[in-house]
C-alpha cells in the first residue's frame, strides 16, 4: 500500500498542476498556436540543450574525479536524464552514480560527493540569479529572503567541511556514521581541491548555454523575450524540479513555464502550447539520446531502491 501511495501521490501532483494551468484551455486556440512555431529558434534550441547537456555531464566528472572515463560522465547524465523521464522515484542520479562505479570504477562517496557538489554549485547560482530578479523588478521579496537563506546554509556548510579538516576523528565503527563520515571526508578532499575551481569554471559556459537554450524554447512561440523574464523564467523552470510529480517532472515543468510567460507579462491564453512544446521537446531529446547510449543499462537493472548502494558503500567504501 505504501509503495502503491509513493508512485499515486507524484502523479497525482502532476495531474493538478496540468488542471490549474489547462482548466480553461481553448483548445482550438492551442492547436491553431502550435502553427505558429518558428522552426529556426526549435532547430536552435535542440542543439543548445545537447550542449547543456555535454558540459554539465562534464563537469560532474570533474567533480567526482572521473580521471579514466573518456566520455562516461557525459553518457552518465543523458542516461541518468532518460531514467528521470521514463521511470518513477527521479532515480536519475541513482543510475550516473551506478553507472560510474560500473562504467568507470569511481567509488560510490567519490560520485555522490560530485552531485552534492554541483547542486551546491548550481543552488548558489540559482540564488543570485532569483535575488538579481527581485531586485531588478521590485517584486516577489521573499524569493530574496530565501536565496539569501540558502546562500548562507550553502556557506556554513562549506565552513563546516573546512573546519573539520584539521584533526580527524577516530573512523567509526557502526555502518550509518561510518558512511557519514567517509561522505564528509570525501565532499572535504573535492570541496577544497582544483576539482571544485575547474567545477566552477565549467559552470560558467554551462549556464550560459542553460540560459541560450531557454531563450531559443521561448522564441519558439514568444516575439519577445526579456532578460528579467528569461533569468525568472530559468530560477522558475529549475525550482519546478524540488517538487515531487510524475516522471520527466510532467506539470510541475509546465506550471513554471506558464508562469514565466506570465511574469513576461504576455496572456497565456495566446501562448497554451509553449509549456507543452518545451517541455516535449527536452523530454524527446533528452530520453532518445539517453536510450542510444543506456537503452540496455537502465532497463536491466533494479532501480526500484537504492539498497544495493546503500549496502555496498556500508561494507567497505568502493
Amino acid at each position: 500500500m505504501k509503495k502503491f501511495l509513493r508512485r499515486l501521490i507524484p502523479v497525482a501532483v502532476s495531474l493538478s498542476f496540468l488542471g490549474v494551468l489547462y482548466a480553461r484551455t481553448d483548445w482550438s486556440a492551442f492547436a491553431g498556436s502550435m502553427a505558429d512555431i518558428d522552426l529556426k529558434w526549435l532547430l536552435i534550441m535542440i542543439p543548445s540543450t545537447l550542449a547543456t547537456g555535454i558540459f554539465r555531464g562534464i563537469r560532474w566528472g570533474v567533480l567526482s574525479r572521473w580521471s579514466h572515463g573518456g566520455a562516461g560522465p557525459v553518457k552518465a547524465l543523458f542516461i541518468s536524464r532518460a531514467g528521470n523521464n521514463l521511470m518513477p522515484f527521479r532515480i536519475g542520479d541513482l543510475v550516473r552514480i551506478q553507472y560510474a562505479k560500473d562504467k568507470g570504477s569511481v567509488p560510490y562517496t567519490a560520485s555522490v560527493s560530485g552531485v552534492f557538489l554541483e547542486l551546491v554549485i548550481d543552488m548558489g547560482i540559482l540564488s543570485i540569479m532569483g535575488i538579481v530578479f527581485s531586485l531588478a523588478t521590485g517584486s516577489f521579496p521573499v524569493i530574496v529572503v530565501v536565496s539569501a537563506a540558502v546562500m548562507l546554509m550553502l556557506a556554513a556548510g562549506l565552513l563546516y567541511l573546512h573546519g573539520r579538516g584539521a584533526d580527524e576523528p577516530e573512523k567509526p565503527r557502526s555502518w550509518l556514521p561510518s558512511v557519514l563520515f567517509r561522505l564528509t571526508a570525501r565532499l572535504r578532499g573535492l570541496t577544497f581541491s582544483r576539482s571544485l575551481v575547474a567545477g566552477l569554471l565549467l559552470s560558467v559556459p554551462l549556464w550560459c548555454l542553460t540560459l541560450f537554450s531557454t531563450y531559443a524554447g521561448f522564441r519558439m512561440l514568444l516575439p519577445h523575450v526579456s532578460m528579467i523574464g528569461l533569468f525568472g523564467g530559468v530560477v522558475l523552470i529549475f525550482l519546478s524540479a524540488t517538487i515531487p510529480s510524475a516522471p520527466g517532472f510532467i506539470g510541475t515543468y509546465h506550471a513554471a513555464v506558464g508562469a514565466a510567460i506570465i511574469l513576461m507579462g504576455y496572456d497565456f491564453a495566446g501562448y497554451s502550447a509553449l509549456p507543452v512544446l518545451l517541455h516535449g521537446t527536452q523530454y524527446i531529446v533528452q530520453t532518445l539520446v539517453g536510450l542510444a547510449f543506456g537503452f540496455s543499462y537502465i532497463f536491466r537493472n533494479d532501480w526500484s531502491t537504492a539498497r544495493e548502494t546503500i549496502l555496498a558503500v556500508k561494507r567497505g567504501g568502493a
